[in-house]
């Protein structure tokens, strides 16, 4: 659960580019 808090907050500080780049690992590893 805080990995997926952190992903959130690296999105919003990456930007577009970072959310969909969280998204792709996030679906990777579920």
């Amino acid at each position: 659960m805080l990995g997926q808090e952190s992903s959130v907050s690296f999105s919003i500080r990456l930007g577009k580019f970072g959310f969909l780049r969280i998204e792709t690992k996030w679906t990777e590893l579920f």
